[in-house]
């Protein structure tokens, strides 16, 4: 077990900079009947209930949280993604719309050995970036989020996309300093909220502000009713940088 130690240490440190609604939530999971550590995906912000970090880090998270200490899990079996798939040798065909930057394909073509070739999408991308703008205090971040989406907003709906559950609350609670209606503001902060069914029933349309933890705000289709699309479109605020070009994407 000596070898375990100078992992445990460094878990024990990360544990005591990991922050709830972050890294994680505290909630009551499907298959306990407490209120638990649930994993947060960084990457895609799917709340993985049936994961838990490893080399005692989720015992430290449980420890410094007060929670129910769990078992470490020690796997007897294991194989890699990279092992597996290698199985196949030359047999490997797939489709995917998030492979990534040009980097990413060529790793995989070396591991691999395989080719890769672009298709079309179906329809014409109609999306268009705006320059970026970057703010260096936290306080100054929130104020550009918040007059953006009020200048913007007078034209069309506006999503904001947070990269976890406590930017979603703070960004909220900035608009509605800033005399926004918390009546015209919709917002999606774990897997339960369905942006999609909001907005089936009644299309976004100007006025609109939808705040989504990355999950809601990617890969969902959000319908907008016909004078939204006449005026621009959507129009869509990234309030972090994804670690890679996929999530950006």
């Amino acid at each position: 077990m000596k070898y375990k130690i100078p992992r445990w240490i460094d878990s024990a440190f990360q544990a005591r900079f990991m922050r709830e609604d972050d890294h994680f939530v505290l909630d009551i999971s499907k298959t306990e009947k407490q209120r638990t550590i649930l994993v947060l995906d960084k990457d895609t912000g799917v709340e993985q209930y049936s994961t838990k970090w490893s080399h005692g880090l989720a015992q430290f998270l449980e420890l410094k949280y007060r929670r129910k200490i769990s078992v470490e899990s020690l796997k007897a079996v294991f194989i890699s993604n990279k092992k597996f798939f290698q199985r196949y040798e030359h047999r490997l065909y797939g489709l995917t719309g998030t492979l990534g930057s040009e980097n990413s394909q060529s790793f995989l073509s070396d591991l691999y050995q395989v080719n890769f070739v672009d298709l079309p999408t179906s329809k014409k991308n109609s999306f268009y970036q705006l320059p970026s703008q970057v703010a260096i205090e936290y306080n100054d971040w929130l104020e550009l989020i918040a007059k953006q989406t009020i200048e913007q907003v007078k034209q069309r709906p506006v999503l904001i996309i947070c990269e976890n559950v406590e930017a979603t609350e703070n960004i909220c609670n900035e608009l509605i300093r800033h005399n926004v209606s918390p009546h015209t503001i919709e917002k999606y902060r774990r897997d339960g909220d369905n942006v999609e069914e909001r907005f089936i029933k009644k299309p976004a349309s100007r006025g609109d502000i939808i705040i989504a933890r990355n999950k809601g705000g990617r890969g969902t289709d959000i319908h907008v009713d016909e004078q939204v699309n006449r005026d621009g479109g959507m129009h869509v605020i990234l309030t972090y940088l994804p670690e890679n070009i996929r999530v950006e994407d």
